[in-house]
């Protein structure tokens, strides 16, 4: 009988237009667990050169992936080639930056990123410190959105305040 109700879905699914799978896959996918209002996915999104890239900082996985690739690119800063050829210091120090954005977003991500970027550590730069504001935009968006939350549950007035103390 749940090969049937599986057969079902799947027919259903099926009858549905490309529109409507990707709506229903959204639903399911971007609300937050209990069934509670997410927060909106543009307070998450670094916006670089044409591409919208998604950093959920509360996700376990990706703070993971972050922390990941920022200790990897510590450590490639530290191998830095300090003498030698200007130009293999500088491919160096933009690879660097080519590894952290594919280790955190995931491979060819950096392709993508600078696509028509001169090898340039000030065009790197520049595009570093855009991540690193998105990121500080994202952490602040994020701890306004829960204390706008938690806020709704807090006794706004001395009154209330003195009501809530006696439940406890």
């Amino acid at each position: 009988m749940e090969a049937n109700n599986h057969k079902h879905t799947a027919v259903s699914e099926s009858r549905l237009s490309e529109p409507q799978r990707a709506s229903e896959c959204n639903e399911r996918h971007r609300g937050s667990p209990r069934g509670l209002p997410a927060e909106p996915m543009s307070q998450k999104i670094w916006e670089i050169n044409g591409l919208s890239l998604e950093l959920d900082l509360d996700d376990a996985d990706v703070m993971e992936r972050y922390e990941k690739a920022f200790s990897v690119m510590s450590d490639e800063e530290k191998a830095l080639p300090k003498d030698g050829k200007g130009s293999e210091q500088i491919r160096a120090y933009c690879n660097m930056f080519r590894h952290l954005y594919d280790n955190i977003f995931g491979e060819g991500t950096s392709e993508k990123i600078f696509n028509g970027v001169p090898t340039s550590a000030s065009a790197y730069d520049d595009i570093y410190f855009s991540f690193l504001d998105a990121v500080s935009k994202i952490k602040a968006a994020t701890i306004q959105s829960r204390a706008e939350r938690l806020a709704k549950y807090r006794p706004t007035n001395r009154q209330q305040k003195r009501a809530a103390a006696k439940k406890k």
